[in-house]
């Protein structure tokens, strides 16, 4: 049995592999994952800072990397 597209193939929106769509694509795919691990990472230089402004343990200051990774429990 051989299965088949049920539309067009020049009906399908997606970026084909080697075309400039694709490579836009990549790019702003790559881009975006960078920009996401650089904003969660930024606070590290400042932790030392976060424990002394709230009067914080180095440990509960490195939470605010902690939440920033996993979400705060019941944020949508």
């Amino acid at each position: 049995m051989t299965v088949t597209s049920s539309s067009p193939t020049h009906l399908d929106p997606r970026p084909r592999a080697g075309t400039a769509d694709y490579r836009r694509t990549v790019i702003a795919l790559v881009a975006a994952a960078v920009a996401t691990f650089a904003q969660l990472w930024s606070v590290q230089p400042i932790l030392p800072a976060i424990a002394d402004g709230f009067d914080a343990s180095a440990g509960q200051a490195a939470l605010a990397v902690s939440l920033a990774t996993g979400g705060w429990p019941g944020s949508p």
